[in-house]
């Protein structure tokens, strides 16, 4: 299964991405700057802006699953 997730840096998504992860499945996990991030293995990181799907929008063909938790922090 492949997963998108937008917000996948902070604290739930980074748990959510590894534990998708850990069980087998394609993980994307979008960022404003991926360089700036170490990703769970098995976790590929993907430059997104936050108002477009530039740059990650072909990899919504085929996604079974975009899971939204961009927002403000909650730590």
């Amino acid at each position: 299964m492949r997963v998108i997730i937008t917000g996948g840096t902070g604290l739930i998504g980074t748990a959510l991405a590894k534990n998708l992860a850990a069980d087998g499945h394609e993980v994307i996990s979008l960022s404003r700057d991926p360089s700036k991030h170490t990703f769970p293995q098995g976790v590929r990181g993907v430059a997104w802006d936050s108002k477009t799907a530039a740059n990650w929008g072909h990899l919504a063909d085929g996604a079974d699953a975009i899971v939204n938790l961009a927002g403000a922090p909650i730590a």
